[in-house]
């Protein structure tokens, strides 16, 4: 059974990631200084939890292992921010499951090979790194990538030449944190 989060874990990573996934407080603090179309849609978003702009959570702001994933599992890829990916990564709690996920969510096996963006194939190099070095605060949150549907077929590995490293199919621990 998937680890539910409590209330309070819920509702911080839930203000996070409906907030955009806000890097930093050093970001927030530039939205709301910027008074633009960000600060207009945040807004929004922080009326409808009923707090004030400035009270939103952001990445670095999470306070569990547990939030951090939650997050990261509800993050919207179509923004394509790697100062948002880089924030789950670097956070001083991020467990070697969330980072698991965010390769596979990501599709860093094609990343690695086809993407033009710098910064992308920065932060796939920067996360197989830390699984290298054993950099993760925790190796507790379980995620499995054939369970989730995101490992390409052999026969797509093999045409189009990725190499994934065996340590993103292992599980590093069979608690599974509830996402939904």
């Amino acid at each position: 059974m998937a680890k539910r989060l409590s209330k309070e874990e819920k509702y911080r990573a839930s203000v996070c990631f409906e907030c955009g996934c806000i890097p930093t407080k050093k970001k927030l603090e530039e939205i709301l200084i910027e008074k633009g179309e960000e600060l207009e849609t945040l807004k929004y978003v922080t009326d409808q939890f009923g707090i004030e702009v400035g009270e939103a959570i952001t990445v670095e702001g999470l306070a569990s292992k547990e939030e951090i994933h939650y997050a990261a599992a509800n993050y919207n890829w179509d923004d394509g921010d790697f100062d948002v990916l880089n924030a789950f990564l670097d956070h001083p709690k991020c467990d070697a499951g969330t980072a698991n996920m965010l390769y596979w969510k990501g599709s860093g096996f094609h990343a690695a090979k086809f993407s033009s963006s710098k910064q992308e194939k920065h932060f796939y190099e920067k996360l197989l790194s830390k699984f290298k070095e054993r950099g993760f605060a925790t190796y507790q949150i379980a995620f499995d990538p054939y369970d989730e549907l995101f490992v390409p077929s052999l026969d797509e590995c093999l045409e189009q030449g990725y190499e994934i490293p065996g340590y993103l199919f292992c599980q590093y621990s069979t608690m599974k944190v509830d996402t939904d």
